[in-house]
């Protein structure tokens, strides 16, 4: 007859301390396999809200500079199309706050600042024009600088909005903005500032932010007086966690153009005016069926001062965005307005 020796208790609990010990560690594991999936999924989720903030800023930029005329309507002055605000330089606890400061330079490093959220604290603009809700309210610090050449509201000898120089063509036929990002030359930038590296503690809510960009920011590779824009890292041992979107030159040309070809052709502005209408269009004297034809337009309409016709705004020039035929505007340029 076979015998069995009875299990001790100490073996019992040894085996069961064991198999505790084993669905801990599984537990853990399994656990630590699920917090890293939750992790990962949180920061991708980051990701994607912070890159929809930027392009829904970047889109916002570009519909303010296409309607300049129409937001402006009311004022004494033309406006053209192809401009920017400044960015909001104000602290963040300053009540001015989230407005376009009015002026920057890259040659006074007054350049880099946040993205406003609005024109201005004052006048009829400050209701409807807006550009993101802004750092105080969604946590997310956006920063904003634009070349000098696309100042909107710039006065002086080296501005060309100031001078009616074209924002497209120049004065001679192109204009290349000043500022570059990773070597390409762009109109603006958007940065979403990541966490605070280790050498940037410093961020104080009550200080200028043309004193804290640097508190923020890796992108702006050599200061706030250049221009000059990365959209990571140049060296293995620098830290860089900026996200940046630029206006390309590109594409700016693209979207100006397009918003004033759509104009100039809804109001044929580029054809030639009938023999028996004299005076001029601001009126209304020189309208056929609604429509506002070249010479009709006063000479201080934004499509002439700036040149947006041709090289002259007067329709004896180069061709822009209207056909110059024998010293005269006579229709569209197909070659810029397809």
């Amino acid at each position: 007859m076979n015998s069995h020796k009875p299990v001790k208790s100490s073996q019992k609990g040894a085996a069961l301390l064991l198999f505790v010990a084993s669905l801990i560690v599984i537990v853990a594991i399994l656990s630590y396999a699920l917090l890293g999936e939750l992790t990962q999924h949180l920061k991708r989720q980051q990701v994607q809200e912070v890159g929809a903030l930027l392009a829904e800023a970047k889109e916002s930029l570009l519909m303010f500079a296409e309607h300049i005329p129409e937001a402006y309507a009311q004022s004494a002055s033309e406006k053209s199309p192809g401009f920017f605000l400044c960015p909001d330089m104000n602290a963040l606890t300053s009540p001015l706050s989230g407005y376009s400061s009015g002026s920057c330079s890259w040659k006074t490093a007054n350049a880099i600042g946040r993205l406003p959220s609005s024109k201005s604290a004052s006048g009829s603009m400050a209701e409807y024009v807006y550009f993101w809700s802004g750092e105080k309210s969604t946590g997310v610090s956006l920063w904003y600088a634009i070349a000098d050449e696309y100042r909107y509201g710039a006065t002086g000898n080296l501005s060309i909005y100031g001078n009616w120089i074209n924002p497209v063509y120049g004065s001679g036929g192109s204009l290349t903005p000043s500022m570059r990002l990773d070597n390409e030359p762009v109109v603006a930038v958007i940065i979403a500032a990541g966490e605070a590296l280790s050498h940037q503690r410093g961020r104080d809510v009550t200080k200028s932010a043309s004193s804290q960009w640097q508190h923020f920011l890796e992108s702006p590779s050599a200061g706030a007086s250049t221009g000059v824009f990365l959209s990571r890292s140049d060296q293995s041992s620098r830290a860089f966690n900026d996200r940046v979107l630029a206006i390309t030159h590109t594409e700016f040309q693209e979207r100006m153009k397009q918003k004033v070809c759509s104009l100039a052709k809804q109001n044929q502005w580029c054809s030639a005016l009938e023999n028996n209408c004299s005076g001029s269009c601001v009126t209304g004297i020189c309208r056929t069926n609604g429509a506002c034809h070249f010479s009709g337009l006063a000479a201080s309409h934004w499509f002439k001062r700036f040149k947006w016709s041709d090289s002259q705004g007067n329709g004896m020039g180069v061709a822009r965005i209207c056909n110059i035929s024998l010293g005269q505007v006579n229709g569209m340029n197909i070659s810029e307005c397809p």
